[in-house]
C-alpha cells in the first residue's frame, strides 16, 4: 500500500494516495507513515482546493457563475467532511443550484 500510495502522490493524484493511507490506518492505527502519509496527502489538497475555492469565488464577483461553479466542483472533489473548505465550498454550490 504504501508504495502505491507514494506513486499516487508523485504523480499528484493526492486523492488516491490519501485513500489508500486511510486503509493502511484502518489496518494499523499506529502505522506512523500511513499517518504522515495521509497529512501529506491532505495538506496538498487542502491547497488545491483553496486555489479553486477562490478562483471560484473572483469569477463569482465577475457574475461568471458557471464558471465558478466549475471551480467550486473542483475544489469539492478535493476535500471531504470535515476538511478546511468542503463546507465552504458546498454552501456556494447549494447557493446556486
Amino acid at each position: 500500500f504504501l508504495i502505491s500510495a507514494k506513486e499516487k502522490f508523485a504523480e499528484g493524484d493526492y486523492n488516491e494516495s490519501r485513500n489508500l493511507c486511510d486503509e493502511m490506518l484502518k489496518k494499523d492505527s499506529s502505522y506512523e507513515e500511513a499517518r504522515e502519509c495521509v497529512l501529506k496527502a491532505k495538506k496538498n489538497l487542502s491547497r488545491l482546493a483553496k486555489e479553486a475555492y477562490t478562483h471560484g469565488y473572483i469569477l463569482e464577483s465577475m457574475n461568471r457563475i458557471e464558471e465558478a461553479k466549475q471551480y467550486w466542483n473542483r475544489a469539492k472533489n478535493y476535500t471531504r467532511p470535515g476538511d478546511d473548505y468542503y463546507d465552504k465550498v458546498s454552501r456556494k454550490l447549494e447557493y446556486y443550484q
